[in-house]
């Protein structure tokens, strides 16, 4: 066998992690643990030089064909031509993308991937905005957290929003809404539409409240003063508010009011912030 032949130096390259805890009693399983207990172990990470990301990304964008060159400012497709369009618009971005998905999966994670790294590592602010893990379902709540975490490690801020419908992608100044869930894989006919336009972001962005969203995320303001938890945007019958995503506190504040410090309500006038 291979393994009876190397004379000099042999490099194994694999999620040592996931063979230990699925495969711990096969060959592999016991020959990673072998190797751990008697030679050096580094992350591949280190091993590959710097712009990995991005190689990727120009290596998908080949792939899939080139730039977008359309005739108009407006398009319409559906799901089959929405990804490779999407992914073309991810290699563009040059300043802030948000994604409103409800859904996410591990497969379109996959799929957007080395993009997303890629816009990343070009200081791109990338967020996604989705349901609260409170409003998952017991047995999914495990997943999504784990798919939060996912993305936090690939330095994607995710936010949350209560009862959330919207899906869009906003890149710069590129729209694209519709039916589809952007971070979800789906085999159902859906449509999206294309908008290269900054006006009609910057209605979206007034519409949706983002960045007051995005505001709130970045300050000290983001947690419940009760229980501690993300709060999480909410729709009210006259304009969002935030809201504790936890079933067991009812603490909600509208948007522009001061937090509370040390538990008393303060002064809103001017920033002003004293003690009321």
């Amino acid at each position: 066998m291979a393994l009876t032949r190397p004379r000099h130096r042999l490099i194994v390259v694999g999620d040592f992690a996931y063979i230990r805890n699925k495969g711990r009693r096969s060959f592999l399983g016991r020959l990673v643990e072998f190797l751990e207990g008697r030679y050096p172990k580094v992350e591949a990470r280190e091993l590959v030089g710097s712009g990995l990301a991005a190689r990727a990304a120009k290596a998908q964008l080949a792939a899939v064909g080139g730039v977008v060159e359309t005739d108009e400012q407006r398009l319409v497709v559906t799901q089959g031509d929405f990804y490779p369009l999407l992914t073309r618009d991810l290699a563009a971005a040059s300043q802030r993308v948000v994604i409103y998905s409800p859904f996410i999966t591990a497969n379109r994670l996959g799929q957007l991937e080395p993009q997303l790294k890629a816009a990343v590592g070009r200081k791109v602010g990338i967020y996604v905005v989705t349901k609260t893990i409170e409003e998952r379902s017991q047995r999914d709540q495990a997943s999504y957290r784990g798919l939060e975490a996912v993305l936090g490690r690939w330095g994607i801020e995710v936010l949350h929003k209560r009862r959330m419908h919207e899906k869009l992608v906003l890149i710069d100044a590129i729209l694209w809404s519709g039916s589809l869930n952007p971070l979800s894989y789906s085999e159902t006919q859906e449509v999206m539409e294309r908008r290269a336009s900054a006006r009609v972001v910057a209605d979206y962005v007034r519409a949706l409240r983002l960045e007051d969203l995005l505001t709130l995320a970045a300050s000290e303001d983001s947690d419940c003063p009760i229980c501690g938890a993300e709060l999480a945007m909410a729709e009210g019958p006259a304009e969002p508010y935030w809201r504790c995503p936890s079933d067991d506190c009812d603490y909600t504040r509208n948007i522009g009011q001061p937090a509370p410090r040390d538990g008393l309500v303060v002064c809103a006038s001017q920033g002003c912030g004293a003690p009321v």
